[in-house]
């Protein structure tokens, strides 16, 4: 847990440090409810299905992977970001890392290197 939060240390730290730290919030959320639609932050695996709860942990993945991209470069992707996000949640590993014993190091470290993966695959490094 401590290497964990070591390396979410120094992840805001780079953000602060680089610009304000609030405008790269703010990105993150326009970008995420431009992409996600109502649906942001919700464990729903397709476009027509019914919106479910807020899911604190996925806010947690998203808000902080999306700060490290502009808008200019995801939102041309939305449809294959919202297709790897279908296919994370179709995932047992990373729906187990996002639904049970989250605060686990090996849950946290799953789910952001599989998020991670995933945006990385399709929009490149940030």
């Amino acid at each position: 847990m401590d290497e964990f939060l070591g390396a979410a240390l120094d992840c805001v730290n780079s953000v602060v440090n680089t610009g304000d730290h609030r405008d790269a919030f703010t990105s993150a959320m326009k970008q995420n409810q431009a992409i996600f639609g109502r649906y942001a932050f919700t464990k729903h695996t397709g476009p027509n299905e019914r919106k479910k709860p807020f899911n604190v942990v996925l806010f947690e993945v998203f808000a902080t992977l999306f700060a490290e991209y502009n808008q200019q470069r995801t939102l041309p992707m939305s449809n294959k970001l919202r297709a790897g996000y279908y296919e994370l949640l179709n995932h047992p590993r990373f729906v187990s890392a996002i639904s049970s014993g989250t605060t686990s190091p090996e849950n946290v470290n799953t789910r952001f290197s599989m998020a991670e993966n995933m945006m990385r695959s399709i929009l490149g490094a940030p």
